[in-house]
């Protein structure tokens, strides 16, 4: 049997919230992205680990935040369960809230939009030759 968990993390919220340490991952590193406010524009820096490793373009921050914008989960979810393969989990913080996703190998029917933005950031981290399991 074997099993890997994919965690993302997106912190909002400008300079205030300053990036934090590991969090939240069962095993390994969460992938980051942690948003601060460079010449009053909106703008995303990528941490693999505790490390800084990329800051998303302001392309890739439109899409980012064009993606977000587009979320709507539906509940009740189609969801499957199983031993082995990969479990995501997803979790976006803002300064006085959070949510998490979490699913194991296919997005549930009715939350495609989460599983776009998950794609989206994970995309990211394959074109940087990192890895996505910390």
């Amino acid at each position: 049997m074997c099993m890997v968990w994919v965690t993302i993390v997106i912190e909002f919220g400008g300079p205030a919230w300053a990036p934090r340490p590991e969090r939240d991952a069962p095993f390994g590193a969460p992938i980051r992205l942690v948003e601060s406010e460079a010449d009053a524009a909106r703008a995303f820096t990528l941490y693999h680990g505790n490390r800084s490793v990329y800051t998303l373009t302001a392309g890739e921050t439109d899409e980012l935040l064009s993606l977000l914008g587009q979320m709507e989960v539906k509940a009740p979810w189609g969801a499957m369960i199983g031993f082995d393969g990969c479990t995501y989990t997803m979790k976006l913080i803002g300064p006085m809230s959070d949510v998490t996703f979490s699913w194991w190998m296919e997005v549930p029917k009715g939350w495609e939009s989460v599983g776009a933005v998950a794609d989206y950031v994970l995309s990211l981290v394959d074109r940087l030759g990192l890895s996505r399991y910390g």
